[in-house]
């Protein structure tokens, strides 16, 4: 959160919980600058290597050594392995938490005065 601008502080949110750092880091414009990067690259390698091969093609194909390892970190079924699901996951809360904030602050801001301190303001 910025200092000094009250306007980007959220009242509900206590940042000294977990949950509410945890809100934080996810509404954050930062995590989805950090997150994007790594995706785009995850994508591209993705499309670079031959996914849903035997692990014998990768051997043959990057040599023992680089085809265990690409075998060994998902490289070889990168769409459908553990940290891409994770890391599409992160991005779609990311992208949810900051439509919300945004959309709250709008709603702030566009929402009318209460009734009661219009009644005052036309009684005086």
């Amino acid at each position: 959160m910025a200092k000094g601008r009250p306007e980007m502080v959220d009242e509900a949110q206590d940042e000294g919980s977990l949950a509410g750092g945890l809100w934080g880091l996810l509404q954050s414009v930062r995590t989805t600058i950090y997150v994007l990067p790594i995706l785009a690259i995850a994508t591209t390698i993705g499309a670079v290597i031959p996914q849903k091969r035997p692990p014998e093609y990768y051997d043959m194909a990057y040599g023992g050594g680089w085809g265990r390892a690409l075998t060994a970190v998902g490289f070889d079924n990168i769409y459908n392995s553990t940290w891409f699901i994770i890391l599409v996951g992160v991005l779609l809360l990311n992208l949810a938490a900051c439509v919300a904030r945004s959309f709250r602050r709008a709603a702030r801001q566009y929402r009318g005065p209460a009734p009661e301190t219009l009644a005052r303001k036309l009684e005086g």
